[in-house]
């Protein structure tokens, strides 16, 4: 996870290259974002994390279209 703080906020994310994403688990104020709400931000990725699982396995199980033949 990354990090970026604006001002007096601070914008906990993950940056997902393959997937091309972004994904923002928490929004805060800067001086106290890890201390009191990081339990919540590493359960929110968890929860995250498993949807994409979901996903990847239900886009995996699905039936491929056929290939085109190339023009000629």
């Amino acid at each position: 996870m990354r990090k970026l703080s604006v001002s007096h906020v601070r914008i906990v994310y993950k940056v997902d290259e393959y997937l091309r994403e972004v994904r923002v688990y928490m929004l805060g104020a800067r001086r106290d974002i890890w201390d009191h709400d990081q339990p919540e931000i590493l359960e929110r990725a968890q929860e995250l994390a498993n949807a994409i699982t979901h996903e990847q396995k239900t886009a995996a199980a699905q039936p491929k279209p056929p290939k085109r033949a190339p023009k000629v």
